[in-house]
């Protein structure tokens, strides 16, 4: 029961830091697009 919580934890923070490494790609591709 805790092993099956703690591992949909950390499957929900691998997801949620892979998202915010994706929007920073994205910011950087846009600001490079612009100059």
């Amino acid at each position: 029961m805790f092993m099956q919580l703690s591992l949909n934890l950390f499957s929900l923070k691998s997801f949620h830091s892979t998202v915010i490494v994706f929007c920073l790609i994205s910011l950087l591709i846009l600001a490079i697009f612009h100059n």
